[in-house]
């Protein structure tokens, strides 16, 4: 009907349209759109769709994004996923622990890090992962090495909320060791102690009272190691050395250097020693388990109070995320996917060819349009628009061309093929050129599809000249087509005789 009836209301603006509008209108008219097989083909492609993304949610997969993805890449690189949680990392509390090793240092304490490590496992389970992805399967030996994976990481887990419980129970030590000695009664100062004051610096006093145990220590050592110097002259050297360091030590203010480290916290200074854990095997053990030397004075550990609640916040955390990833490595895609190969190999190539189904029709209706412009359509619609104007002269000759899914049409009012008639051409001008449209596809069907002809009124868009080129044109037409109906219709009287 569109090739045969004209109509004023519906006549499609050719010159007008854009494009991509112009492929398709091209499409219906000529009947190559087949909806019917454009239509199948999406179901199919729906369907596949919806019964690829069941298997992916048994997979613990994400739906598609779009019925247009490309699935392979999706599945792929959801494969290739180790765990469906993050992998932990221990910066953060490895910074805490930093800045704790720090602070203990100046208050002359020693802690020692967690010596647990991340494993290179995960490193070795991520790149079989990515080589099992692109085949899209799964091997025992990738079940086994997450299993591995699982061990490893809940051992870590446990061990940091194991020294994340001792610090907590160091801290909580420590802090009633320091309440206790606010409350209490302190007793005057020895004799000869200088109450502290601020003339020296705390940090000072600190790294000074850390020389000092430190140099303590050595002595220590080094009386007990002397006897096992069998070098004379060495040993001799090593004699002369405590000589020299016991009276250094005997001369060293400790106390009021302990006065001025703790003067800060607001401690009563007493020439007592500090709280211990000594002779407590148990609260021994947890100074030991969160990191600290046996025997570490509480009050002086509560200075640190502070980092050991951030350390103990950091640890507890990367222990949660490590259990989770843990969790997941076990409930991977990958580990899913034992057994259920088939049912993602089969619902991947159903999609696959649904998908694939549309580029090759899409080429086959382009190339068919391409042959019926170049062949018959584009000389006819060229010749067409000439005998419509009686300004041949005006006209460039037109050019036709369809690519991509759009009919170009360029050429007439300017020789560039690189701009559209719908940018250059007035209502009058795009008028010629949409009759000549019709007038084309109308005279390229079969005889017995053509043997009706009806206009609605095609003149009011013209001139005098071009109507006068419209009547000439259409009677050549009929002469050549002889339709067994023809119909003109016009509100213009001057044609209606011209006609007659």
């Amino acid at each position: 009907m569109a090739r045969n009836v004209y109509s004023q209301d519906g006549a499609v603006d050719i010159a007008r349209v854009g494009r991509g509008d112009r492929y398709t209108q091209l499409l219906r008219v000529t009947g190559l759109a087949i909806p019917e097989l454009l239509v199948e083909r999406e179901r199919l492609h729906r369907d596949a769709k919806a019964a690829l993304d069941r298997v992916l949610g048994k997979l613990g997969l994400p739906a598609l994004s779009r019925i247009d993805s490309r699935a392979l890449d999706h599945v792929r690189a959801g494969l290739a996923r180790v765990s469906t949680s993050e992998s932990p990392s221990d910066n953060e509390f490895r910074a805490a622990e930093d800045e704790l090793a720090a602070a203990t240092q100046k208050l002359g304490l020693v802690f020692q890090p967690l010596d647990s490590v991340l494993s290179d496992d995960v490193d070795s389970l991520q790149r079989l992962a990515v080589e099992l992805a692109e085949r899209l399967t799964t091997t025992d030996d990738y079940v086994a090495s997450a299993r591995a994976v699982y061990s490893r990481m809940q051992a870590l887990a446990e061990c940091a909320q194991a020294r994340a419980h001792a610090l907590e129970a160091v801290s909580a030590a420590a802090a009633g060791a320091a309440e206790a000695a606010r409350v209490s009664d302190a007793p005057p100062p020895a004799q000869g102690l200088n109450v502290p004051d601020q003339s020296l610096p705390r940090d000072v006093a600190a790294n000074w009272l850390q020389a000092v145990r430190t140099l303590e220590r050595s002595v220590a050592h080094l009386h007990a190691a002397a006897d096992s110097i069998v070098d004379a002259e060495w040993r001799a050297r090593v004699s002369r050395f405590l000589e020299q360091a016991r009276p250094l030590l005997a001369e060293t203010p400790l106390l009021e250097l302990e006065a001025v480290v703790n003067a800060r916290l607001a401690l009563p200074v007493s020439s007592r020693p500090q709280p211990t854990a000594q002779g407590n095997p148990r609260d021994e053990a947890t100074l030991v388990a969160a990191g600290f030397a046996e025997g570490a004075p509480l009050l002086t550990v509560a200075l640190a109070n502070e980092h050991i609640r951030l350390l103990t916040r950091e640890l507890r955390a990367f222990a949660a995320a490590a259990t989770r990833y843990a969790e997941g490595v076990l409930d991977a895609p990958l580990i899913r996917l034992e057994g259920a190969e088939g049912d993602l190999h089969h619902a991947l190539a159903q999609f696959e060819i649904a998908r694939l189904m549309k580029p090759p029709l899409a080429q086959a209706q382009e190339n068919l349009l391409g042959r019926l412009i170049s062949g018959p359509l584009e000389p006819l619609l060229r010749e067409l628009i000439a005998a419509l104007t009686r300004f041949e002269w005006y006209f460039h000759p037109l050019r036709m061309s369809v690519a991509r899914g759009e009919v170009h049409l360029t050429g007439l009012a300017t020789d560039s093929e690189r701009l559209d008639v719908r940018m250059l051409l007035n209502a009058g001008e795009r008028s010629i050129v949409s009759v000549a449209w019709f007038l084309a596809l109308h005279l390229l069907q079969p005889r017995t599809s053509r043997r009706v002809l009806v206009l609605d009124d095609p003149f009011s868009a013209l001139d005098d000249n071009n109507q006068a080129s419209l009547v000439s044109t259409l009677r050549t037409v009929t002469r050549l087509t002889r339709p067994d109906l023809l119909v003109l219709t016009s509100h213009d009287r001057r044609v209606i005789d011209a006609l007659e």
